[in-house]
């Protein structure tokens, strides 16, 4: 460890955060460089600043009331997003943006936290990353800021995955002029503008979007500001991995695969091919029975096996999605666990 960090570290300590901010041992009686760790009272910030790059910064529940700058390759990790909350102290208004976590360093990762303002003001930004790549932001819920989390300036090859981004007053997630990036198993939720807002012309290419939900977002579930020039995005994973979720989109599915049948335009010329018929939590483990994936079984599902009875492999009418118990052939055994649980729905 360099002289400078022991004597940051030193000053924490006799500052009185032994309980709230502390390093573990490396099991030969010395102190290991590799994990921080951050108690309610103590300081994340502090943590960052005292850190060095490749160390883990792993904060136990608690409300945190502070803006965080992550300026370093550092893993920031919540306990439980539910429990490790980020409430920034004081929010934006006209002309004044505030940031609860603002990312500057390429390769860092933050996961499991809460992100919030207090209610009132403008320009809030619940994550904010400019000109970063190789950045993970995962399992966070960010609610009700300005913006959820927003990607600008060149802010390429990073991943955005198994977030919920809900109730911001203006967009979920923002992409500007960034593009290279993979964003999977999100909800973006009840946002007052846009589910997704993507800007920036030809810097904005290449991004995946796939098994995410977009949920009742008000005005558009994307806006995409120039369309020509995005038609490189990526709006699924393929056949038979699948698109997102789209709580507004066309959910009619003959071939019981789960996938609607009707691509969502995103734009028109380059859709989502494979939309989920349900949020992408149930999608990959739906109920037995539920053929289509709907999250009812009901006359829909009992017609998928009735369009290939008595079918095998390699027959002209075989669908392997109508045989429900997996053995090589469609009967009226698969038929009776669907009319077993006929009429079931799921919330």
């Amino acid at each position: 460890m360099q002289k400078s960090t022991l004597v940051l570290l030193a000053c924490a300590l006799i500052s009185g955060n032994l309980a709230a901010l502390g390093r573990t041992a490396d099991g030969a009686g010395g102190i290991s460089a590799s994990v921080f760790d951050v108690y309610p009272g103590g300081s994340i910030q502090e943590a960052i600043n005292l850190a060095q790059s490749g160390d883990t910064i792993f904060v136990h529940a608690g409300t945190y009331y502070e803006n965080i700058v992550v300026n370093k390759v550092v893993s920031l990790i919540g306990e439980n997003s539910s429990t490790t909350t980020v409430y920034s102290p004081v929010i934006g208004g006209p002309g004044v943006s505030k940031v609860a976590i603002e990312i500057v360093a390429d390769g860092a990762v933050i996961q499991g936290f809460t992100v919030r303002f207090p209610q009132g003001g403008n320009n809030n930004w619940g994550i904010h990353a400019g000109s970063i790549s190789n950045v993970t932001i995962a399992e966070n819920i960010v609610v009700g800021c300005t913006n959820g989390i927003y990607l600008v300036n060149f802010s390429e090859n990073n991943v955005i995955r198994g977030n919920i981004i809900v109730n911001s007053s203006s967009v979920g997630l923002y992409l500007d002029t960034s593009g290279g990036n993979e964003i999977y198993e999100n909800t973006v939720e009840n946002n007052a503008w846009y589910g997704v807002n993507i800007q920036g012309s030809l810097q904005t290419r290449g991004n995946k979007f796939y098994h995410n939900n977009f949920v009742r977002n008000k005005v558009l579930q994307v806006l995409v500001w120039d369309p020509n020039n995005v038609v490189s995005d990526l709006w699924d994973d393929g056949y038979p991995s699948g698109g997102n979720y789209w709580s507004d989109g066309s959910h009619s599915d003959a071939q019981g695969d789960g996938l609607a049948d009707t691509p969502r335009g995103i734009p028109a010329d380059n859709p989502d091919r494979y939309p989920l018929m349900s949020p992408f939590s149930y999608w990959k483990n739906p109920v037995v029975g539920d053929l289509n994936r709907d999250m009812r079984v009901d006359i829909k599902d009992l017609m998928i096996p009735a369009a290939s009875y008595g079918s095998y492999p390699g027959d002209s009418n075989w669908n392997s999605f109508a045989d429900v118990n997996k053995d090589s052939k469609v009967d009226v055994r698969d038929i009776a666990l669907i009319a077993a649980r006929y009429g079931q729905t799921y919330p």
